[in-house]
Order: C-alpha cells, then structure tokens, then sequence
C-alpha cells in the first residue's frame, strides 16, 4: 500500500467520523423538538487488496412507521372531531339553549296560552297571549329555518377547498412517488427530507 493510498483512505475515513459526529450532534440537538426524527450516517468500507478503503456515507432519517401512522391516525381523528364540534356547536346556537329560549320551550308557551284560553274562551287577555305566543313561535321557526339554510350553506361553500386540498397533497404524493420510483430504477436513494 502506497503512503498516497494510506493518506486518502485516512482523510475519508476522518470525513465519515466528522459526518458521523455531526449527524449525532443534530440529533442531540434537535431530540426535544416535535416532529424531529432521527438520522443516522451509514459508513461503508471496501477492502481491496491494497488494503481497506471507506466510501462516503449516506445521512438516512430513521421513523418508526408505527408512530408515524398512529400520529397521522390521530390528527386525522383530531380533524374531524373539531369540524364536528363546530357544526354542532352552531346547530346548538340555531336550535337555542335550556333556559326556555328554545323550540321546546316555545311550543310550551303556545300550547300553555291556549291551554288558558280554552279555560276562558272569551278573556281578550287571554286570546292575546295565543296571539303573541304563536307569532313568537312563528318568528323563531323562521329564525332556525334560516340558520339551518345559512350552516348549510357554510358547508356546501367548504367541501370544494376541502376537495382542492386533499386532490392536491394527493398530486404531491404521487409525483413524490414517481420521483422516488424513478430514483430507485437509477440507483440513487431518495432524500427524505423533501417529503
């Protein structure tokens, strides 16, 4: 083995250390932040019959594919439950609350206002009260017919963006996948850190 031969394999040997040393540095560094996932630095060696030389390594993310997919589980789940709550929460607000200023208790104040008049059929105060019970009856139909129109509106007016967004991460998937079936039929590896 030639002294020129002994110094290039030692300056690559001393170049896969510090690529080693600098990916563990990363890793300790970024261990707390949410969403870093490992890296490691795989080194290879070649003997020939002059002696042992190291080839340049390759930097790799390591993932565990489990808690990746129950992550995404999980923020999927997350997602839904919010839309979920929102649209309850305004079907909530357009039906009313259980102080009386609801659809039930509505329908208790006419049935009460002529439950009265029928014990007084000629009582003018009486007869007023239907009046006024019923046109307030009336009044909050129209109110909740309207907010039931206007929540499903909102809803019409956002499943196209939903849509848009989900066939464009799906346009991002596939032309990742084609770039990393591309890769592999070339030999080359794929860089996970554009994903």
């Amino acid at each position: 083995m030639s002294i020129n031969q002994i110094l290039t394999t030692s300056t690559t040997a001393l170049l896969s250390s510090q690529n080693q040393m600098s990916v563990a540095s990363t890793n300790i560094s970024n261990a707390s932040n949410v969403g870093y996932t490992r890296k490691t630095y795989d080194v290879t060696t070649v003997s020939s019959g002059a002696g042992m030389t190291f080839s340049g390594g390759i930097q790799q993310r390591i993932s565990n594919d489990i808690l990746s997919k129950s992550v995404n589980t999980q923020a999927a789940e997350l997602g839904k439950n919010k839309v979920i709550n929102d649209y309850m929460s305004s079907y909530d607000f357009a039906i009313g609350t259980t102080d009386g200023l609801n659809l039930s208790g509505q329908v208790s104040d006419v049935q009460t206002a002529f439950n009265e008049l029928s014990s007084q059929p000629d009582s003018n105060i009486y007869k007023e009260q239907v009046v006024q019970s019923s046109q307030s009856l009336s009044l909050y139909i129209n109110d909740l017919s309207r907010n039931i129109q206007s929540l499903r509106t909102d809803a019409d007016q956002q499943i196209p963006h939903v849509v848009d967004s989900i066939n464009s991460k799906l346009d991002h998937l596939v032309s990742v996948l084609s770039s990393y079936c591309i890769r592999v039929k070339i030999g080359l590896t794929l860089n996970l850190s554009l994903i």
